[in-house]
């Protein structure tokens, strides 16, 4: 059985939302220095600008997409195109990880949720996440079901 995760929205969001924020203050900054000539207020826009657009390219390449395939997992980056291979039996360890919900003085606001976090013989670590994938449940039980059928 085969199976591709599929982005939740808001962790693409949240992923940029920062970039976007600084970009319009930036623009802000920019359009503040032009009127009043002020080429300092210009000079550190365009610093703080570069400066996160390099934060958001590191963030963005560590983004991935997940193939399960009947002997393993295919780890895809978004924006290179180089398919990992993992096979089941490469896998050492599957760590099973509570992430706290938040609360408020008012009370729970989430109540959290589990992630899944495979750790390699090598000691790379993937992981596998509610907040990154919609269709995680299904993703853990292909896995399961495929490393299963391999090793029977």
């Amino acid at each position: 059985m085969e199976l591709t995760s599929e982005f939740r929205t808001l962790f693409i969001l949240r992923k940029i939302s920062g970039f976007i924020f600084l970009l319009a203050i930036c623009c802000l900054l920019m359009n503040m220095g032009f009127v009043r000539n002020e080429w300092v207020i210009i000079l550190i826009s365009l610093i703080i600008l570069a400066i996160s657009f390099i934060i958001l390219k590191n963030d963005i390449r560590k983004i991935y997409k997940i193939r399960v395939v009947k002997n393993g997992i295919l780890k895809i980056p978004i924006f290179i195109n180089k398919e990992k291979l993992i096979l089941f039996s490469d896998i050492k360890e599957v760590r099973l990880e509570k992430v706290e919900g938040m609360s408020s003085d008012a009370g729970e606001i989430t109540l959290g949720y589990y992630e899944t976090i495979l750790i390699l013989k090598t000691n790379e670590k993937i992981l596998i996440s509610p907040d990154h994938f919609e269709n995680y449940k299904e993703i853990m039980k292909t896995i399961k079901l495929n490393q299963n059928s391999q090793y029977n």
